[in-house]
């Protein structure tokens, strides 16, 4: 499998809606096969941690967001912590933990999705604070 959609979740703002539907897609990619989750890892690392790096920081669009924070989540229940440490803080790999701890009845998905993109984007704006911006 190749993955070249990733290229296209990386385009900058002025094509946000190009970039949200390539998120979307790789979504969907990810959310229906677990190996294309080890392949999105495996093959194209490099690619998935410039996206989760660059783009949930600084994509501006809330649905963009949670669609890569549902990419983490499903990616993190199949292989582990090691998805997301490399791209949240302290206090957002402590709530994406709990959220992967939650037994699957209890869990309202898009709920607790929105819930993780209101904290890191409340957590951007604090360390924007401190930096100046």
């Amino acid at each position: 499998m190749h993955l070249p959609i990733v290229i296209f979740c990386r385009l900058n703002r002025d094509y946000y809606s190009l970039r949200r539907s390539a998120v979307s897609l790789l979504r969907e990619l990810v959310t229906c096969c677990r190996r294309n989750q080890r392949l999105l890892l495996q093959e194209h690392g490099t690619a998935y941690k410039q996206l989760m790096r660059d783009v949930l920081a600084s994509c501006g669009d809330h649905p963009t967001q949670v669609d890569l924070f549902e990419i983490l989540y499903r990616c993190a229940k199949v292989l582990g912590d090691q998805v997301y440490q490399h791209c949240m803080d302290a206090q957002m790999r402590g709530l994406l933990a709990q959220l992967l701890a939650k037994d699957g009845a209890e869990l309202d998905l898009p709920t607790e999705l929105n819930s993780l993109v209101v904290a890191y984007n409340t957590g951007l704006r604090e360390r924007a604070r401190w930096v100046g911006w």
